[in-house]
């Protein structure tokens, strides 16, 4: 038996998914050319998830834990101890890997340049209500990017989303690189934590991973409690930077910090009116942000502000997402 530690190991949180958590086991298990390990953390799901997963459990490339519900946060970070590869990947358990190359391609590219910590790539965003798949790749037109943290925010490739990279196990710490748990939109903060640790990134124009979203998921992620975790998130970010880096080399993370607060802005537009008069306080005070913005989004957050005001920048932003995204 081969006892030299995996390459990957791919982490799965699982709640509550049972249409769709064998899928995502399987699109990992099918992964050829490289060597891996599945680790499988049942959150205490009250359907058939878990059965599902020990359904695998006979696969010498599969451990599955089962505890107690403490979200999705709790499960990554429940996870640590039990890591053995060299680099890790989450994997949503609604999500899916599309092509059974996608970790001996990652595999490959990290070998060839070792200094790499983080390989970001795209996605396929499947919205399952009009069963429409969209491609979004990063905005690179050469096949890979090696870059800085600087240079990633610069060129715009920067990515929130734990799921959409893998990187250097030996960088999470209980104390470092972690997952805030009992909030919402926890990767907003961690991916801040990532970049104090990380040192070259490679960025790949591929798009491996499917990223589903379910029917209706929009109207339950848009409510108060989400946005004030948002915020929270942006002021914990804010303080991470101030407390780790001098003043003079703060630039590009002040500027991924403005998409955090730009999304808590848009965010905030979908709530009901009545509700935005609590948010003004935070986006006044944070609003400085939007002029590190190097996207359009928040370019467009900034003069609308300037000209409009808050109140009427709302209400066309509000309008607009809840069209796009069918909320009434």
């Amino acid at each position: 038996m081969d006892e030299r530690p995996p390459f990957f190991s791919v982490v799965v949180p699982v709640y509550n998914v049972e249409p769709y958590v064998r899928q995502c086991i399987e699109s990992i298990l099918f992964q050829q050319e490289t060597s891996f390990e599945l680790i499988i953390i049942d959150d205490g799901s009250t359907d058939n998830s878990g059965k599902i997963c020990d359904d695998y459990s006979s696969n010498p490339n599969v451990r599955v834990f089962h505890k107690e519900n403490g979200g999705l946060a709790n499960a990554r970070n429940y996870a640590a101890p039990y890591i053995r590869g060299k680099y890790v990947l989450y994997v949503d358990s609604d999500d899916y890997l599309n092509t059974p190359l996608c970790l001996r391609n990652f595999e490959k590219l990290l070998n060839d340049y070792p200094e790499v910590d983080v390989l970001a790539f795209g996605h396929v965003k499947y919205d399952e209500s009009i069963h429409e798949y969209r491609e979004c790749l990063p905005n690179i037109k050469e096949e890979f990017r090696i870059c800085d943290f600087s240079e990633l925010i610069r060129d715009n490739l920067y990515t929130i989303s734990a799921c959409f990279m893998t990187f250097r196990a030996s960088m999470i710490n209980p104390e470092i690189l972690f997952f805030d748990e009992n909030v919402l939109s926890e990767d907003m903060v961690w991916s801040i934590r990532l970049a104090l640790c990380a040192q070259k990134y490679l960025v790949y124009r591929t798009a491996p991973y499917v990223y589903r979203q379910r029917a209706n998921s929009i109207s339950h992620v848009v409510s108060d409690r989400n946005v004030y975790d948002m915020e929270g998130n942006t002021e914990r970010a804010l303080e991470l930077i101030e407390n780790n880096i001098p003043n003079n080399n703060r630039m590009p993370y002040y500027r991924a910090i403005a998409q955090h607060y730009s999304m808590s802005a848009f965010w905030t537009a979908m709530l009901p009116e009545k509700c935005w008069k609590e948010h003004f306080g935070f986006l006044e005070k944070y609003r400085f942000l939007l002029t590190y913005g190097v996207r359009r989004r928040e370019k467009l957050l900034r003069i609308m502000l300037a000209v409009l005001g808050k109140t009427w920048t709302f209400r066309m932003i509000g309008k607009r997402e809840k069209r796009l995204n069918h909320i009434k």
